[in-house]
């Protein structure tokens, strides 16, 4: 994994996954583009999670989103 320590401390805010579930419900109201969207962000909510070791918005970086390669 490559998160740091620092950033797994305990953090309040929005993860990552409350984000992307927000963005879809709220944000997304073209037809398709909700179910054309919903799979590769989760995937990225996932990756940062699970490859990133963070959880919240607030613990992303530049180098976090680039870092992701669905491919």
């Amino acid at each position: 994994m490559f998160g740091s320590t620092d950033r797994r401390a305990t953090r309040g805010g929005t993860t990552v996954h409350e984000a992307i579930e927000s963005y879809l419900r709220y944000k997304i109201n073209a037809d398709g583009s909700k179910t054309t969207m919903r799979s590769p962000l989760r995937e990225f909510a996932d990756h940062c999670r699970d490859e990133r070791d963070l959880k919240f918005v607030d613990e992303l970086t530049p180098h976090d989103v680039r870092s992701y390669h669905p491919f």
